[in-house]
């Protein structure tokens, strides 16, 4: 799901990914089950989409701003950062 945002391809999404929460308009969530897939809902997904030209770009800004390394990471290190900080003190 990451690469395809990166590259500014709207995506199925089966199960749940906290990277792309129910406000990710480029993406269309399916059941994780065996559940029949309603193909028509699909369909208008990609249709909608091919009125917005702009979902490019808007993908790509979302994928480089929350889902690079460094916003990965960001907490990871900002905890580091204080445990240091609190090591030296």
């Amino acid at each position: 799901n990451r690469e395809y945002c990166a590259r500014g391809i709207p995506f199925i999404n089966a199960g749940h990914d906290n990277d792309f929460g129910e406000q990710f308009k480029y993406k269309i969530d399916i059941p994780l089950d065996e559940s029949p897939l309603d193909i028509r809902k699909i369909i208008e997904f990609y249709e909608k989409l091919s009125n917005d030209s702009s979902y490019i770009s808007e993908m790509r800004n979302y994928s480089e701003k929350l889902l690079s390394w460094d916003s990965q990471l960001k907490d990871v290190i900002d905890k580091f950062e204080i445990v240091r900080l609190n090591q030296a003190i």
